[in-house]
């Protein structure tokens, strides 16, 4: 039997690009987290902070990025398990995801699904939030020339295109909880990665 002591080591990272399913996905893990775990948990959507800081000012990506990843610390901090739905589509997100939670344990979870699927998924969305700006085939080739994915480690990977959240969810915290509790995951793999890329440094680490 695997201890649910295990459930309180980690964040919960979801990356994808749109309509991937996170923001489906991210929910239903909190609720059996909750539910069959008894454990306190929160869910973080990159959504919540563009609509309430949105980009109109200088280094606002930055800011919203800060603003997200301190929040993201602190709950941590205080014991909730954080379940987060994130998306970097570009490399401020995550070079300032890696700055801030370098030193946190993340399962870092990969969410994708086929092209096919996705834009259907976008036009729904798009057509219930009656928005006609952007064409679902150009924010997929968006999505899918941007750095999403791009040199980037995971210790999990699910595809949701025909995957229920609910059993997208299962399987996900199927494979967390069996993780070694002292588990380091492959987030020092990417730190290590983009450090060396783009500041030609190593970077250091807290004791675990």
């Amino acid at each position: 039997m695997i201890s649910d002591r295990s459930l309180s080591n980690r964040i919960i990272l979801l990356n994808g690009m749109s309509c991937a399913g996170k923001s489906s996905i991210a929910p239903e893990i909190k609720r059996q987290i909750i539910e069959q775990h008894n454990k306190p948990a929160v869910t973080i959507e990159i959504d919540n902070y563009w609509r309430q800081l949105g980009t109109s000012f200088d280094n606002s990506l930055e800011n919203m990025a800060t603003a997200m990843h301190h929040d993201i610390a602190r709950h941590h901090a205080v014991g909730n398990i954080v379940v987060v739905d994130h998306v970097f589509y570009d490399d401020i997100l995550y070079i300032n995801f890696l700055q801030h939670l370098k030193d946190l344990p993340i399962f870092f979870v990969k969410v994708f699904c086929n092209d096919e699927v996705a834009e259907k998924r976008l036009i729904a969305r798009n057509d219930s939030n009656n928005v006609k700006e952007h064409r679902p085939s150009d924010i997929l080739e968006r999505d899918k020339k941007g750095p999403i994915h791009k040199n980037k480690k995971y210790d999990f990977a699910i595809d949701t295109s025909y995957t229920h959240a609910s059993e997208a969810a299962v399987a996900i915290l199927n494979h967390y909880l069996a993780l070694p509790q002292k588990h380091v995951g492959v987030q020092r793999d990417n730190i290590a990665l983009v450090f060396q890329e783009l500041f030609s440094a190593k970077p250091t680490f807290a004791k675990v």
